[in-house]
């Protein structure tokens, strides 16, 4: 070999190369500028390169580019000659050389030249490692997107240049992207997934970037006067899939797909698992919504406390009844604390009896005598009340509802065999139990169970359901009202008013009782007038309904003299409220058992 291969500038573009950590394109462009000097003492007249990469699990895109690194100005001899270097990744690069005009190479010059291009190839292939490790650290290799680090790290880079609270953090999932995969296998679903990449990176200006953070979870970086735009753009979206669908998935009839030619439409807002669709179609138009929690960045927060809040506001978009788009605030940090709290505590809480039921009395307005009461629940840790706003939601999101209501159940139920046994005649009490109950085909055998286990008469039994358990499953509601009936427990019907199918309610369940939501009560005592009389008028109407169809009706929320004689007057039966007592623990309610039992003052 030559001494060329030691000189200055052979060492200089070499460890230039090496400190190049950028993608082909970048070295390539870097060797480019930087080969004259080494072209000149190799004799070099044109030197190119083919370098092909094919894409794998971490790079997504491959490359595929042709670059002349070098061409003298005095021209070329013809005399070509071919090196070729490949990798077990899949990259292959064919170096072309000619000799300058009018030199010939000898076989020195020919290893020279082999092993400054096989120091090139090995430089430039270590480099690309470095770029695929880091690659590997912030993006994510399905989508391309970035992933939780690279979101982080890129949140940094703009905090550092003062500019992230320009920025809103949006937290975005797709709605029902479950049945998609299941429908349409993963591989579909991973095409939508990178489709919905490509359409957001399209619709970026610079600098706002989008990461994935695993599943169909995505976050953004949007600025703040293009949020409203952003979400016009993703609600909905539609994307063309070709190939078969997977059977065990179906619909509502309700929810038949779309037809247009050969093109079948499925909207993912609306889809369950019912009904088989019609498979002929072979291209699919698929369109999705998103839920979307948002949190603009403030001074002196990291992108890693937006996404954090962010995500805060995306779990309320999944509560019964609450949008799909919900910005942050301090309440909902304040209320997921309490909520996760709420769930760490309750299994200690349930096994130190903490759980305390509270009895408020039910008064007949025909006579001002105490004719039942209602169960309350209270959680008293330290000497203190809990406020049930501030656990039961959190048990209803995890479940433990269920159990808490049933605890409560048997409490009453050990009381009122207590009373008897003490001979003190009980009245009948109600026990409050969570829709979620009527999913559990052995509801009506664990409330019997319990009742049999104490020896408790039916008779002082009442089990209250809310209007909203009255949605759920029809043929196990129907079957638990008849299950109850059977054994002689009334059931009443909890918040009456506040759905959207209420009087249908009346006729179509075998229930006995009807409890007024208190937003009417407070809705005849308002200082607006035509709101009191229209609230007076449909109470009125209610309660002859419900006369007519041979049940009892009672009013919640009873504060005042004046809303007492009016019920009274309308002929409803029963009133519940402050204005003849709050709660009360059952030492408290023990007393008025044994005393007069009278509230006619």
């Amino acid at each position: 070999m030559g001494n060329k291969l030691f000189s200055k500038n052979y060492k200089n573009f070499i460890k230039g190369i090496g400190y190049k950590d950028n993608n082909f394109k970048d070295i390539l462009s870097y060797a480019k500028e930087s080969m004259g000097p080494i072209a000149e003492e190799l004799h070099i007249g044109r030197l190119e390169s083919i370098v092909t990469a094919k894409p794998n699990p971490v790079e997504r895109v491959g490359f595929n580019g042709r670059e002349v690194l070098y061409q003298a100005k005095e021209g070329y001899d013809p005399n070509l000659h071919t090196m070729e270097f490949h990798t077990g990744g899949g990259v292959t690069i064919v170096m072309n050389a000619y000799p300058a005009k009018g030199y010939e190479w000898d076989e020195d010059d020919k290893d020279d030249l082999q092993f400054i291009c096989a120091n090139f190839f090995a430089l430039l292939e270590r480099a690309r490692m470095r770029t695929i490790l880091n690659n590997a650290a912030f993006t994510e290799s399905m989508t391309g997107a970035l992933n939780i680090n690279g979101i982080i790290r890129t949140g940094m880079e703009m905090m550092k240049r003062g500019v992230l609270t320009d920025y809103t953090v949006a937290f975005f999932n797709i709605k029902n992207f479950k049945f998609l995969n299941g429908r349409y296998g993963i591989d579909r679903g991973n095409m939508v997934l990178r489709g919905l990449v490509d359409k957001i990176i399209g619709f970026f200006i610079p600098d706002e970037q989008i990461a994935r953070l695993g599943g169909d979870n995505f976050v953004a970086l949007i600025r703040n006067e293009r949020v409203d735009i952003f979400l016009d753009y993703i609600n909905p979206m539609t994307f063309e899939i070709t190939g078969g669908v997977n059977t065990g998935f179906n619909r509502r009839p309700d929810d038949v797909p779309e037809s247009a030619g050969n093109s079948t439409m499925t909207h993912l807002t609306a889809v369950t698992e019912e009904e088989p669709v019609d498979e002929s179609s072979n291209t699919h138009k698929i369109e999705i919504s998103f839920r979307v929690g948002l949190y603009k960045m403030q001074p002196d927060e990291d992108a890693g406390a937006g996404v954090t809040k962010a995500n805060t506001a995306l779990r309320e978009t999944r509560k019964e009844g609450n949008p799909d788009v919900v910005w942050f605030t301090d309440d909902l940090l304040d209320h997921e604390m309490n909520t996760k709290k709420s769930m760490f505590m309750f299994n200690r809480a349930l096994q130190e009896r903490e759980f305390v039921v509270y009895y408020q009395p039910k008064v007949s307005l025909d006579d001002g005598k105490l004719c039942g009461c209602e169960a309350l629940v209270r959680w008293v840790q330290d000497g203190k009340v809990i406020p049930p706003m501030t656990f039961i939601p959190a048990l209803e999101h995890d479940g433990n509802i269920c159990e808490l209501d049933m605890y409560v159940f048997e409490t009453v139920c050990r009381d009122i065999r207590a009373w008897l046994d003490a001979g003190v005649e009980p009245v009948k009490v109600s026990t409050n139990f969570s829709r979620f109950h009527i999913k559990d085909e052995d509801f009506a055998a664990k409330i019997l169970t319990i009742v049999d286990r104490y020896n408790v008469d039916p008779q002082y039994i009442e089990v209250e359901l809310t209007e909203a358990a009255c949605y759920e499953d029809a043929d196990k509601l129907t079957r638990f009202l008849s299950a109850m009936r059977e054994r002689g427990i009334i059931v009443s019907i909890d918040d009456f008013g506040t759905g959207y199918s209420s009087l249908s309610l009346l006729k179509d369940l075998m229930v006995d009782v009807i409890k007024l939501d208190q937003s009417f009560i407070h809705g005849i005592e308002s200082d607006d007038e035509e709101r009191a009389n229209n609230d007076k008028v449909v109470i009125k109407n209610i309660i002859n309904m419900v006369d007519e169809l041979n049940m009892k009706i009672i009013a919640e929320g009873v504060e005042s003299g004046k809303a007492a004689e009016f019920l009274k007057n309308a002929h409803c039966d029963m009133a519940q409220g402050y204005l003849y007592d709050r709660p009360m623990p059952h030492t408290e309610f023990d007393i008025l058992l044994r005393g007069a039992r009278l509230y006619n003052d």
